[in-house]
């Protein structure tokens, strides 16, 4: 195994143990917004590394540059995603408590 070979299996190794802690996490919590702290985690650990690892594999700029992009999109995007998953949660217990029901 070169060096390089090496170094995408320990990346890779990191993005699976960082993702496998986001589910691990997502099957823990019992709140929506405890899980929502783990789904964040697993968009904000995961794709940077794959990109890293696709940026040490491949010498073809054109992949490196698609990684990236698709990273950075991914984590662009998450964060959004995530208030409005919460907002939306929020005004969900918010009505179900104003009717007198449990969310």
């Amino acid at each position: 195994m070169t060096g390089s070979e090496t170094a995408v299996a320990i990346v890779l190794a990191l993005a699976v143990i960082g993702e496998w802690l986001a589910v691990i996490g997502l099957a823990a919590m019992r709140s929506v917004y405890g899980r929502l702290h783990y789904a964040g985690l697993a968009t904000l650990v995961g794709p940077p590394l794959i990109a890293a690892a696709v940026a040490i594999h491949h010498s073809s700029a054109e992949a490196v540059i698609k990684a990236v992009l698709t990273a950075l999109a991914l984590l662009i995007i998450a964060p959004v995603l995530t208030h409005a998953t919460a907002r939306a949660a929020h005004t969900r217990q918010q009505v179900s408590s104003h009717e007198g029901g449990e969310p």
